[in-house]
């Protein structure tokens, strides 16, 4: 048998042999590709083989800070109940979204998620993909610290949130705007900079989403994502047989040569035995004990006459019998 690796990316794809007693190594798991399949292939289509293996190895993971972000806060906005802020993130192949972290100014909890990029519309929100709530236990007075320490996380290890697609973190302003209460910063831009703002029918004419800026700059919410790549993992394949198996010998017929192959699934006392029609014993071909494995005896029959003979496989109380023809 052969084993080979399929390895499967966003748009890329490879296949390579996997040695055996070797360690199998993808150092861009993760990165280049994100999946490995291992198909075991056997080369003797006349012996059919039945086998299992067995996968381990070890994983690094590396987090990703994404941010748009690189300054201080300089306050938050004014928000009403049931006004929505967010910001969006691009795609990032490969990756899980581990993490994202809020900037809150006051203690308390607000309500959000995380959504799938819109492709296209007046919202930059597309489907709910997990719902979150940042919390907040300390208060932040101006003037505020530097670094600023009033960071709300919100663990998101647990959901498998791919990053393959861009997406959205929204969060849903509560009864109170200042409880928690969204840090922003300001950018310099004229035009919408990843972050945006749902303004209710009651609050803005007409309702929808709105980027806030004075002609030079805009508010960008502190919102920041945290991706985590899985790279570095070896796989390690070793076929083991699950069940006791004889399998027919090749060629067959034959002259004067043939390969006998059997597989054993434990340690055991192991006989190979080959009879005449009679059910003489014409040729002992293993008195020994061995562990499980695939095996392959060659029986030479050149001093045998032409003719049909039978081989016996007794192993671990199992036994089976098959017929072979030598034609001289």
């Amino acid at each position: 048998i052969s084993v080979k690796a399929i390895e499967i990316g966003s748009g890329s794809k490879n296949v390579v042999n996997v040695p055996f007693g070797t360690p199998f190594t993808e150092p861009n798991f993760g990165s280049t590709y994100n999946t490995v399949a291992f198909a075991v292939i056997n080369q003797d289509p006349n012996s059919p083989l039945i086998y299992s293996y067995v996968e381990s190895g070890t994983a690094q993971t590396t987090v990703s800070e994404l941010k748009w972000d690189n300054t201080e806060p300089v306050g938050y906005l004014r928000l009403h109940p049931s006004d929505t802020l967010c910001v969006t993130f691009d795609a990032y192949p490969g990756g899980t979204l581990d993490s994202i972290r809020i900037a809150l100014r006051r203690a308390g909890s607000i309500v959000g998620g995380i959504y799938r990029a819109a492709a296209s519309g007046a919202s930059p929100l597309g489907q709910l993909i997990v719902r979150d709530t940042a919390r907040m236990t300390t208060i932040s007075a101006v003037p505020y610290p530097v670094p600023y320490k009033n960071w709300s996380t919100v663990d998101l290890s647990s959901q498998n949130v791919s990053t393959d697609q861009p997406f959205v973190v929204a969060f849903v302003s509560g009864p109170v705007d200042t409880i928690p209460g969204v840090m922003v910063t300001d950018i310099p831009s004229q035009n919408a900079y990843h972050s945006y703002t749902y303004f209710n029918s009651s609050e803005a004419s007409p309702a929808g989403w709105y980027f806030i800026g004075d002609g030079s700059t805009i508010s960008l919410y502190l919102i920041r994502a945290y991706v985590r790549f899985t790279t570095g993992v070896t796989l390690e394949v070793s076929p083991v047989p699950t069940q006791f198996n004889l399998g027919q010998n090749y060629p067959n017929p034959f002259n004067p040569s043939t390969v006998i192959r059997y597989q054993l699934s434990a340690v055991s006392q192991v006989t190979l035995n080959v009879y005449d029609l009679l059910g003489r014993e014409v040729a002992v071909l293993v008195n020994k004990h061995q562990g499980p494995g695939h095996y392959s005896v060659d029986f030479d029959a050149s001093a045998l006459p032409s003719g049909v003979y039978y081989y016996r496989l007794a192993a671990d109380g199992n036994t089976s019998v098959k017929k072979m023809v030598l034609l001289k």
